[in-house]
């Protein structure tokens, strides 16, 4: 299994409307979700500076994790492009142990 860090950010310009934009969102929310329920996904949230998201999740490999991606109707539109890093759990609270092994 492989660990990752996907920083998403809005495209600049954005290719649609913002009208366009929050009608997806629910789509959007809906690919976040698909991961979260599949035990892949641990957690997702907007940055702070409004400009994109952060999402930490697993997947078989980096080509796994990018087939996910292109299931977001955002990254499919180009609202949203991801910045990817893979990592490894080393340090981590006994309680997120399943998640990791």
């Amino acid at each position: 299994m492989a660990y990752f860090i996907l920083s998403a950010s809005y495209c600049d310009p954005l290719p649609v409307t913002k009208a366009e934009v929050d009608v997806l969102l629910a789509g959007h929310k809906e690919f976040i979700w698909r991961g979260i329920n599949a035990g892949n996904v641990l957690c997702a949230g907007p940055k702070k500076t409004g400009n994109g998201g952060i999402i930490v999740v697993k997947a078989e490999t980096r080509a796994t994790l990018e087939d996910y991606i292109t299931t977001d109707p955002y990254f499919q539109k180009g609202i949203l492009h991801f910045d990817i890093t893979e990592f490894t759990p080393y340090d981590y609270p006994e309680y997120l142990a399943p998640w990791v092994n």
